[in-house]
């Protein structure tokens, strides 16, 4: 089977050594790439965020933005709040201190997270890009917690290159919408998360759902296809 693997490079680490063991070929090639923005303006208003009791973040991708931005991330008083464990070890990475990680890694997850923290509470940062859904602003605000998001960075739909494929995993709402739509719907889908599926079914395309956003879990999911 010929599988393209849309992720950013880092993220679902073994995935792709783990399809070669089984004879597969794996292509790389990323839908989307991000772009800081790098202003001025965004950057007084980022600095402006470390007064909140909290920050938020949602990607890897927001967190390289910060550090383009040249914002502290060590020492601050602000806990600081993640996703997932890619986002947190990328933030550690850059020298802070997590205070809180999603038990499940979407947004929904860390909204749910972050509300059962007894010392939840706002203003909160939230650092997104400009395709990020509202999902995390709307149930923190549903609950009363006020809010100060903040696109930090952009993104960027790239070309699709790549022929011939039998199995495309796709990680975002955002690389759905970059996928052509002949290719979409002429390939067999895995997709991470409840919103990348129900951006593909908007399409009319059929996917696969990994059980959890990680290698083990989008490895049975290809599986399974592989085996239709």
């Amino acid at each position: 089977m010929r599988i393209a693997l849309t992720q950013s490079q880092g993220r679902l680490e073994g995935l792709e050594q783990a399809l070669r063991e089984r004879g597969h070929e794996v292509l790389r090639s990323p839908l989307i790439k991000t772009e800081t923005l790098l202003s001025d303006n965004v950057r007084q208003r980022a600095y402006e965020l470390l007064a909140c009791p909290w920050l938020l973040f949602t990607s890897p991708a927001g967190v390289e933005a910060w550090q383009d931005l040249e914002l502290p991330l060590q020492g601050v008083t602000a806990k600081i709040g993640t996703v997932g464990a890619k986002t947190a070890k990328t933030l550690k990475n850059f020298g802070a201190r997590v205070s809180l990680v999603a038990k499940t890694a979407n947004a929904a997850g860390l909204a749910q997270s972050f509300l059962e923290n007894p010392q939840a509470k706002g203003p909160v940062g939230l650092l997104r890009g400009d395709r990020a859904l509202p999902t995390l602003q709307d149930e923190l605000e549903k609950n009363s917690i006020e809010t100060r998001p903040l696109v930090i960075y952009r993104t960027v739909m790239l070309d699709w290159p790549v022929e011939d494929i039998d199995i495309i995993l796709l990680s975002s709402p955002s690389a759905v919408e970059a996928l052509p739509p002949e290719v979409g719907m002429n390939s067999k889908l895995v997709t991470l998360g409840p919103s990348t599926a129900a951006a593909a079914a908007e399409y009319g395309w059929r996917s696969v759902q990994a059980e959890a956003p990680d290698a083990p879990a989008v490895l049975r999911a290809i599986e399974r296809l592989v085996k239709t």
